[in-house]
């Protein structure tokens, strides 16, 4: 299996990698706000019901088409919170969702990139400065789930009290 290459081999890879998606603010803001929602620090504003059912409370037009949370699927439109398109909508750029996803991609190659500073120096100052601070609101190090053991065997003598 041929191994994937990274963005980063080469500065000016980069370069032309974040001058293909037209970077802006509102972009920056948008792949954040996508990779905290994707990543778990940040959740989409929804409201529980008594039977654990979230809905949604900023709608916008690609909700339309989301199915209404039963029992058996709680987080239908809590899911949908959490795509691109759903945050494309909610910052006015449903035409960029694509880049989005680029964007939070190079983010997280950046931030892994900080090890080796030599090669940061060769990207533009601008797209340096932008990753940067993107890369600070967004930490690329994925969150350590420590998990609970939990022992199934029960003796009889358990059982029986």
């Amino acid at each position: 299996m041929a191994q994937q290459r990274s963005i980063f081999e080469t500065p000016d890879r980069l370069n032309m990698a974040l001058e293909k998606i037209h970077l802006d603010d509102t972009l920056l803001k948008a792949a954040i706000d996508f990779d905290n929602l994707q990543e778990r620090r940040d959740h989409p504003p929804a409201k529980q019901d008594n039977g654990g059912r979230r809905y949604l409370t900023q709608r916008v037009e690609c909700c339309e088409d989301i199915r209404t949370p039963t029992r058996l699927f709680p987080f239908s439109q809590l899911l949908h919170g959490r795509t691109a398109i759903h945050v494309a909508h909610k910052h006015g750029i449903e035409d960029r969702t694509a880049d989005i996803r680029k964007l939070r991609k190079l983010i997280h190659e950046y931030a892994e990139l900080q090890a080796n500073p030599a090669l940061v120096l060769n990207i533009s100052a601008a797209h340096q400065a932008r990753l940067a601070i993107a890369s600070l609101e967004a930490p690329a190090a994925k969150k350590q789930s420590k998990k609970k053991t939990v022992s199934c065997t029960t003796s009889i003598a358990d059982k029986a009290r």
